[in-house]
């Protein structure tokens, strides 16, 4: 019967359709405020152990909030103030969707590791390679310029220098042009099939491979792919990278995404040693065992 008021439902049967689901989506709404702030407790607790009185305020925004009333300077991202980048570093760094200990512990012993970071939006994933390894050279792509020169900007907060290159392109397993539209260049969901919003663009794309040639990389420490659902299409054009590279992660978004890019990687004698959530962990046991 539904919801029910003293008995009687709150919507009769020729009630309009539009209003029943915004009432649905209000219940829901409703629902996860509620849960958030009984769990306002538990966050604050440990974002105090992570990163003292900041770490606190990281969890009443995410929790309570639900927006950012000013920003911080967090070491050691540097200046956070958008909302996306509080719930980057609660999920990928905090909950540690993003994260492995078997390639955080070697990146930091590495001397001069080489990491392509494939889909930065915000460069929250740049930074925390950075706090592993000052000494690391990352390359960023992404196909919304906007993004790279946000994290250019954002890392000019944090101190020290880092070996930092942005490169704007679209991935593709061959090169082509996309139409794109969004509303948000910093939306961490634009891809290249994109087609609703007020800003259009066209977008280059083309594979890895070609794309990080220019730089006449030898040894990739680790690739990390978030591009809303094309990673197997990014593993199609990038023979060579693969040859080169030790460590995979890869942030899925659909069953056939994570069904093509084991296909693809299981024919080259990777192998996935962990899953945790929607990412998966690869390693390459032909470069490991040198």
């Amino acid at each position: 019967m539904g919801d029910t008021v003293k008995g009687l439902p709150l919507f009769s049967s020729n009630e309009s359709e539009p209003l029943f689901i915004l009432y649905q989506q209000m219940k829901s709404t409703a629902r996860e405020y509620i849960s958030a702030f009984l769990r306002f407790p538990f966050e604050a607790v440990r974002g105090f152990s992570l990163y003292g009185l900041k770490g606190k305020y990281l969890a009443a925004v995410l929790c309570i909030f639900k927006s950012v009333p000013f920003g911080i300077t967090l070491p050691p991202f540097g200046r956070i103030s958008l909302y996306n980048e509080f719930l980057s570093i609660y999920d990928n760094i905090i909950e540690k969707e993003l994260r492995c200990d078997e390639i955080e512990v070697s990146l930091k012993k590495s001397t001069r590791p080489v990491i392509v970071d494939l889909g930065i939006n915000l460069g929250m994933t740049v930074r925390w390679w950075f706090s592993l390894n000052q000494n690391a050279a990352v390359y960023g792509i992404d196909m919304i310029p906007e993004s790279l020169d946000f994290t250019t900007e954002r890392l000019k907060t944090i101190p020290g220098t880092f070996n930092w290159t942005g490169i704007p392109s679209a991935i593709s397993d061959h090169k082509q042009s996309f139409e794109i539209q969004y509303d948000d260049p910093l939306d961490g969901s634009n891809s290249v099939f994109s087609n609703e919003g007020k800003i259009k663009r066209t977008v280059q794309a083309d594979t890895l491979d070609n794309l990080i040639a220019p730089y006449t990389l030898t040894d990739v420490y680790l690739l990390k792919i978030d591009i809303e659902g094309y990673g197997a299409l990014a593993l199609r054009g990038a023979d060579a990278l693969l040859s080169m590279c030790r460590y995979i992660i890869l942030e899925t978004h659909t069953p056939e995404e994570i069904s093509e890019a084991n296909r693809i990687l299981t024919e080259k004698d990777w192998e996935i040693f962990l899953v945790k959530g929607r990412s998966a962990f690869y390693r390459n046991p032909a470069l490991l065992t040198k």
